[in-house]
């Protein structure tokens, strides 16, 4: 079996929910009192234990994660909404661990990890060395051949958890000084490790997500046996790169938990915060910050949506679209908390009352664009692929329709296996394609009466502007390292959050303002308004519709709050 039944993920996410709700140690006061002391929430992670969280990562008989891609974000972002730092330090990294293991890790492996799970266990990743940030073929700790295993030497830098983990997934200098084969990935239990050839170095003091314990380690002559090799000797940077795929997918969306608090103490203090006699939602400056930060916010919902899926239904084209999640929702959001720090004005720089947790959150908050491949790496791992995707975008695939309907609707998804994972796409690209078939969709909406005459031709007119712009696009020429290629992706990664956005729209009901005409305008024209660098101004109906949406979700977190 390939995931988590549908009743057993439904419980766990309800159990979640009731833990957030209930639980002490994940109040407000309690976790603003351990980010001041800069500890770690041991009382809130015994807690998730108990609810057997970690056994979401872990692999079934047949080596394939036991979750579906979307309930494993879902779930994790859930966590992530009432503390990043706790999800980064409890279950963040040791999935970006665990990734490694299902990419390459025998079946042994895979069992091994699986019981490090569920014996609660975190799994630390160390790929970085601070003097060569992420050029990975530069690092120079080195895992020298003996017989029967390997002897380590040299050190790894800003590991979190590193200090506490029961085991490691690490990169070590396997090979000669140049090429594409001179590292290896190792799964290391530290158990099997003799102390004395080993230390963990001090703890770094971060700006944010201070409840992590970020440190290093150093190995002297520190010997790991053979059994320590995950998959091939030589092959780091492969797996690495197929591993990334899964992470820079998930993650982003996984991010977006902490953005929506963010949203929501914002809405909650505009709601409550009176000012020459209305509270300041009745100021249009203010509903017009809001109403923007939530757009942008949405779009990249909306992006996240359709690429954890896209793990299960394009699993070959993750390449690019891994890439262009990870290179476009964390700039954007850190954009849209600037907006929701305006609203808040000088409120957000408190680090006590009712905003404290927002002044928390935009100190956590840049870790996502940091870690584990920063944002413009991302951008320059998109940029060599473009031309090839451009040239076959005149070129649609015949299962367009079949293949768009499965990345968006809510039917059951085909198993996901991180050995259809591909280093590069072909040129592939369902989501960018996908401009080809929505105005025939839009036109059988018509047909059908769904959408009026007026609002029909509303959306086809807009699509044709977002053609056009896809086609002039795809007739640029440019060097893969040029300053053109980042412009492009810029224009190339907003086009697909309207692709996004367009497609869940059309095919999921369950999203928020799903059949809302003006919703799907108002998107369409913000990104329209990004491509061509123009303003962008909201009618009063949407405006309306977007702050009433904000005020009500504010009003159902604050009675849950209250309520327990």
């Amino acid at each position: 079996m390939n995931s988590i039944d549908i009743n057993s993920f439904t419980d766990t996410m309800n159990q979640l929910h009731h833990l957030l709700d209930t639980s002490p140690s994940l109040r407000p006061a309690v976790i603003l009192a351990l980010d001041e002391a800069a500890q770690t929430n041991y009382p809130a992670e015994a807690a998730l234990d108990a609810l057997g969280m970690m056994s979401a990562l872990a692999t079934d008989e047949n080596g394939l994660p036991v979750a579906l891609m979307p309930e494993l974000m879902a779930l994790l972002r859930t966590l992530s909404q009432r503390d990043l730092a706790l999800g980064l330090g409890y279950i963040l990294t040791t999935f970006m661990a665990a990734t490694n293991v299902w990419v390459a890790g025998s079946a042994k492996q895979k069992q091994q990890c699986n019981d490090l799970l569920a014996d609660g266990k975190k799994i630390s990743i160390a790929y970085h060395e601070l003097d060569h940030g992420n050029d990975f073929g530069s690092n120079q700790l080195t895992a020298e051949p003996v017989p029967g295993g390997y002897l380590l030497n040299g050190r790894k830098q800003v590991i979190n958890n590193i200090g506490r983990a029961g085991a490691l997934v690490l990169q070590a200098r396997t090979g000669g000084d140049q090429g594409m084969r001179t590292h290896s990935l190792m799964l290391i239990d530290f158990a099997d490790l003799d102390a004395a050839h080993y230390k963990i170095l001090p703890r770094f003091t971060t700006q944010g997500v201070r409840g992590c314990q970020i440190a290093g380690i150093e190995f002297s002559n520190c010997f790991v046996a053979d059994s320590c090799l995950l998959g091939k000797d030589g092959m780091a940077f492969s797996y690495a790169l197929t591993a990334f795929q899964i992470t820079r997918a998930l993650l982003p969306g996984v991010s977006l938990g902490t953005i929506d608090s963010a949203l929501t103490i914002a809405t909650r203090y505009c709601s409550q915060r009176q000012l020459y006699g209305a509270d300041l939602l009745a100021l249009p400056h203010v509903r017009g910050e809001l109403s923007h930060a939530w757009l942008e916010y949405s779009l990249c919902d909306n992006l996240c949506y359709a690429v954890a899926r896209g793990l299960h239904v394009v699993p070959a084209e993750m390449s690019v679209l891994g890439s262009l999640c990870k290179a476009q929702v964390p700039l954007r959001m850190r954009a849209v908390l600037k907006k929701l720090a305006l609203v808040l004005a000088s409120r957000y720089y408190l680090r006590e009352g009712e905003a404290a947790l927002f002044e928390k959150i935009v100190r956590d908050y840049p870790v996502v664009s940091l870690g584990h491949a920063s944002s413009l790496t991302c951008q320059a791992a998109l940029a060599p692929q473009l031309p090839l995707i451009f040239k076959r975008f005149e070129q649609p695939r015949d299962d367009l329709q079949q293949s768009l309907q499965q990345l968006f609707s809510a039917n059951l998804l085909p198993p996901f296996s991180p050995r259809a994972l591909k280093l590069t796409s072909a040129g592939k690209d369902l989501l960018f394609q996908s401009i080809h078939y929505w105005p025939q969709h839009i036109t059988s909406l018509i047909s059908a009466g769904s959408l009026t005459t007026t609002e029909g031709f509303g959306i086809l007119q807009r699509l044709t502007r977002l053609h056009t712009h896809c086609t002039q696009l795809c007739q640029q020429s440019f060097a893969a390292d040029s300053l053109q290629a980042f412009d492009a992706v810029q224009h190339y990664a907003w086009l697909q959050c309207a692709m996004a956005t367009l497609g869940r729209w059309c095919f999921d009901p369950q999203s928020p303002f799903a059949g809302e005409v003006n919703y799907l305008t108002s998107c369409l024209d913000f990104v329209f308004a990004q491509l061509t660098q123009r303003a962008f101004f909201f009618d009063e109906e949407t405006e309306n519709a977007i702050i009433s949406y904000l005020q009500q979700h504010s009003d159902v977190a604050t009675h849950r709050a209250l309520t327990h």
